[in-house]
C-alpha cells in the first residue's frame, strides 16, 4: 500500500528528482514531485513523495522532518495512505 508525505519549506530550486534522492535512503520511492508557480516555473516551496509502504513513509517522516536542506528547514507530514 503506497503512502504519501507532504513536504514544505523547500527552496524554490528543488526538483522532484532531488526529493526522490533525499527520501530514497528511507525506503522505496514510488513517485516524487514539486509544486511549481505557473508564471515563473519555480517551485513554490511544497512537494510530495509517495513511498511504497506506510512504514517507509512514517520512517521518512521521522527522519526528514526538521532536516535542513539547501539552508531551509523542512516540514514533512504523512498525508494519505493509498
Amino acid at each position: 500500500m503506497n503512502c504519501t508525505v507532504h513536504i514544505t519549506g523547500l527552496s524554490n530550486i528543488v526538483l522532484g528528482a532531488e526529493l526522490r534522492l533525499l527520501f530514497a535512503c528511507h525506503g522505496t520511492v514510488v513517485d516524487a514531485g514539486v509544486l511549481t508557480d505557473l508564471h515563473t516555473g519555480l517551485g513554490n516551496g511544497e512537494g510530495w513523495v509517495r513511498m511504497a509502504s506506510a512504514a517507509e513513509a512514517e520512517a521518512a517522516e521521522r527522519a526528514v522532518h526538521g532536516y535542513e536542506y539547501m539552508d531551509r528547514r523542512l516540514t514533512v507530514r504523512l498525508v494519505k495512505r493509498d
